[in-house]
């Protein structure tokens, strides 16, 4: 009797051990994608292009780049399994990168494909490219992939820059009042840089708000945030420059009214120690936080009267407005238009932590 047992318990492990082997995956087989590419072709498709690692005989790593016409990304994939030895593998995906016809078109359009696949990591950072995405892939294959992922993730930690991923655009595209953003690349021979921020009116690319403009939207866009503050001497109007490090920014927005127009108010409460020459400073200002908050201010407000000369809300204060004047009323109303000519305000408060 105890001999069945023991052959019955054989019987599971060896099952046991049978599905295990069946379900495994073989690395040196599978090829990891880490970037996607999206460009238009010439006979109104897109063009996909994938990047994964592959192992040479000698032992060595390099990156596959393939690319394949298709109406959309499922039936791309499709194609390209059947140009590589390799199990494509979606899991580890870290960039996608559309090219400038697709941005300047819809965005969403082509994302809507690749977000219902069940595979594909919704954290995966979105860039626009001033050109042809496939072109970017091509000329930096080797160091880009995994570059880009680390370079979104230093800003994010450090610098205080929202990632842009697949899930933060589409959930901002789907919210009344709110609209998308995504980081600008661009490039030169020897290197590949973030120019700025996209702005969107729904999934359309519209203007990219330049890498010196960045924190201040940012600040009156988050709750709060950690950032850097750097301003040039000629901005400052001093003979030297103005840096807050590690400043902390909190911030909170007031409706003020929805009619006869629309006035609103945006406080920032900013704190941080000033990297700049003090004794100068207060040689020059007997108040150095008040003069530094004088100077924030105005170029927040600059932000965003440039803001509201392109028509992105990239603030999301159509939120504010939804809640305060009620849904019906506001999905009557076009929003876009409203807030080019709002009444909108920048209020800013300086804590400086270093102050003697």
């Amino acid at each position: 009797m105890a001999s069945r047992h023991w052959i019955a318990i054989v019987f599971v492990l060896l099952a046991g051990l049978t599905v295990g082997c069946q379900n495994k995956t073989i690395v040196n087989e599978a090829g990891f994608i880490q970037t996607i590419t999206i460009d238009k072709s010439d006979d109104h498709m897109f063009e996909f292009g994938i990047s994964f690692p592959q192992t040479k005989e000698t032992g060595k790593t390099s990156f596959a780049y393939i690319t394949i016409k298709a109406t959309d990304f499922p039936g791309a994939y499709r194609k390209l399994i059947l140009k590589t030895r390799y199990k494509l593998v979606l899991g580890q995906l870290r960039n996608v990168i559309v090219g400038k016809s697709v941005a300047q078109d819809d965005v969403i359009d082509v994302l809507r494909n690749l977000i219902y696949d069940p595979e594909l990591p919704l954290s995966a950072n979105l860039f626009i490219y001033d050109g042809k995405a496939s072109d970017l892939l091509r000329n930096h294959l080797d160091e880009l992939n995994y570059t880009l992922y680390r370079l979104l993730l230093k800003l994010n930690q450090n610098k205080g820059i929202s990632m842009s991923t697949i899930f933060n655009f589409v959930r901002d595209y789907l919210d009344d009042g709110a609209e998308p953003l995504a980081s600008h690349l661009r490039s030169t021979k020897e290197d590949v840089y973030v120019q700025g921020i996209a702005l969107f009116q729904g999934g359309k690319w519209t203007y990219t708000l330049p890498e010196k403009d960045v924190a201040y939207m940012l600040m009156m866009r988050n709750d709060r945030m950690n950032t850097y503050v750097y301003m040039p001497p000629k901005t400052f109007g001093a003979p030297f420059s103005l840096v807050i490090d590690n400043a902390k920014a909190k911030r909170w927005i007031k409706v003020k009214q929805v009619s006869p127009e629309i006035e609103i108010d945006i406080y920032v409460s900013l704190s941080g120690s000033v990297i700049t020459p003090l004794n100068e400073l207060i040689k020059a200002e007997s108040r150095p936080a008040a003069y530094i908050e004088q100077k924030v201010e105005e170029e927040m407000n600059k932000v965003m009267q440039e803001l509201q000369k392109q028509r992105t809300d990239a603030v999301n204060l159509g939120m504010y407005v939804r809640n305060k004047m009620g849904y019906p009323a506001y999905s009557q109303a076009k929003w876009r238009e409203q807030f080019a000519h709002a009444r909108i305000r920048c209020h800013v408060q300086f804590q400086m932590d270093n102050q003697l």
